[in-house]
């Protein structure tokens, strides 16, 4: 029986998929290189070439990576649909946060108003 063959292009797809994820995931929570770099025990520099492709990213670190960040194993292999929509989620995520101060500020200026008119004398 012949070995299989590597599928090449579909191996560096999903590097490069675990790649863009990797510093997806940093930049999200706004973590530095040295945070994550302190966490997987590893130099700095190790990490940030991991990220940039140009160090192998062993399997044992995307499951600490997924611990840390709280995700299932599988989000680094997913396809890159899913990840399109997570970013989606995430801004409407962060639009929603933003429409939530807004009301809340004016709100307060709502009530500031009524209370004002209260205190005074009626004419």
């Amino acid at each position: 029986m012949k070995p299989s063959k590597i599928n090449h292009q579909k191996f560096s797809y999903q590097n490069e998929m675990v790649r863009l994820k990797l510093k997806h995931l940093r930049e999200l929570h706004k973590l530095d290189i040295k945070a994550i770099a302190k966490y997987l025990n590893i130099t700095p520099n190790t990490y940030n070439e991991m990220e940039k492709g140009l160090k192998q990213i062993y399997l044992y670190r995307l499951f600490k990576l997924a611990e840390f960040y709280k995700i299932h194993i599988t989000y680094f292999f997913q396809n890159e649909t899913l990840l399109s929509l997570t970013r989606e989620k995430i801004l409407l995520e962060e639009q929603i946060a933003k429409k939530d101060e807004e009301i809340h500020f004016l709100q307060k200026k709502v009530i500031a108003v009524v209370n004002s008119k209260g205190d005074k004398p009626e004419q």
